[in-house]
Order: structure tokens, then sequence, then C-alpha cells
């Protein structure tokens, strides 16, 4: 897949975007994400 660095998911230069780095283990790409509060609807819970 093309780097897009204005990519929602993926870009590194998009502001409000999820910044996800993607890994392959074997067969599977895997990304990690760890919200940061402008995520946060009520304490604890997670908008998605």
């Amino acid at each position: 897949m093309r780097e897009g660095r204005g990519c929602f998911a993926c870009g590194q230069d998009n502001p409000i975007g999820l910044r996800l780095r993607f890994t392959t283990e074997g067969d599977a790409v895997r990304a990690e994400f760890t919200p940061g509060v402008q995520y946060q609807g009520y304490d604890g819970v997670l908008h998605g």
C-alpha cells in the first residue's frame, strides 16, 4: 500500500488523523491505536 502523508488512517502529517503504523505478522497485517482525549466521549468511553 502506498503511503499518503495526509491519509486519515496512517498519514503522519494529518493533524486530526489516527496516525496508525502497520506491521506484518506472517500473512496478517496489524495496527495498534492508542486513542487520545479527542476521541473520548464520556469518561472512559471511546467514540467509534
